[in-house]
């Protein structure tokens, strides 16, 4: 074994992953991108679906015009409704224990892992991550598809020595760690 960590996650550790799977990992990214440019200029499309219906004239015309202010405060509203709506049901579903365990051991072996929990023990090849990424040199998101992964925060270790030493492990083991930064 390489590594045992227990890891103790708080809710903001949560909501940051969600919001990282939502707003940067490439498929919430492009989700998130293209869900908003279709709600954006939904106003205006409806309104020129109209005009080709009904034909254009001076006041569907000027509806069209007044539906380009409603698109572009709904492009620059989007992701805060999104982030606002996702929260709220985080929370419930945190209420109902139905999220995930803020209180692990996580062991690193040559090939795997094993992730202990309360409620259950998971081995995952390293061969299984889609994707590794260091968010704002504070947390580790090892993700085992779109949705699912491991979290491991920096709070974890006890120097910055162990933590670099971390991140290098995982690097050689799924062949390539992204740093981002969030905002």
């Amino acid at each position: 074994m390489h590594y045992r960590i227990n890891v103790n996650l708080t809710e903001e550790d949560y909501f940051q992953f969600n919001k990282f799977v939502q707003f940067y990992a490439p498929a919430g990214k492009k989700n998130f991108t293209t869900a908003r440019i279709i709600i954006s200029l939904l106003p205006v499309m409806i309104a020129f679906l109209a005009g080709i219906h009904s034909g254009f004239n001076t006041e569907l015309l000027a509806g069209i015009i007044l539906m380009i202010p409603v698109s572009v405060l709904v492009f620059f509203t989007f992701k805060p409704f999104i982030w606002f709506t996702t929260k709220l049901q985080i929370k419930a579903m945190m209420k109902k224990g139905a999220l995930y365990s803020p209180v692990s051991c996580v062991e690193f072996y040559d090939d795997h892992l094993v992730d202990y929990t309360p409620q259950k023990q998971v081995q995952i090849n390293y061969s299984s991550f889609s994707s590794a990424y260091v968010v704002n040199s504070g947390i580790v998101y090892l993700f085992e598809n779109a949705v699912n992964g491991v979290i491991v925060p920096i709070s974890s270790f006890s120097s910055a020595e162990e933590w670099n030493s971390f991140i290098n492990f995982i690097s050689s083991k799924t062949g390539n760690v992204t740093a981002v930064r969030m905002k």
